[in-house]
C-alpha cells in the first residue's frame, strides 16, 4: 500500500481488488500455492514517507483536498486533479 491510499481510505478498495486477483490465480493454478490460498497484506495503521504535518490535509463533505488539489480514486489508481 502506498501512503496516500492508506491516509485517504482507499486501502480497503485496493486490498479487495488484490484479493480478487489472488483468488483467480489460486483457482487457475492451485499447485503453485503449497499451503493455502494467498491473502493480500494486512493494511497498516500508519504509513508515510515523511510524517504528515498538521493542517496540510482538509476533508470536507467526503472530498479530500491537499494543497488545493482534489484527489480521487479511478479504476487505474489515484489521480490528482
Amino acid at each position: 500500500m502506498t501512503p496516500i491510499s492508506v491516509h485517504y481510505g482507499y486501502a480497503e478498495v485496493l486490498r479487495a481488488r488484490r484479493q480478487k486477483v489472488l483468488k483467480a490465480a489460486f483457482e487457475k493454478h492451485p499447485e503453485r500455492f503449497v499451503k493455502k490460498m494467498p491473502e493480500p497484506p494486512v493494511i497498516p495503521d500508519r504509513v508515510w514517507i515523511n510524517p504528515p504535518k498538521l493542517g496540510n490535509t482538509i476533508e470536507t463533505e467526503g472530498e479530500v483536498q491537499q494543497s488545493g488539489k482534489e484527489i480521487e480514486l479511478s479504476l487505474t489508481g489515484l489521480v490528482s486533479k
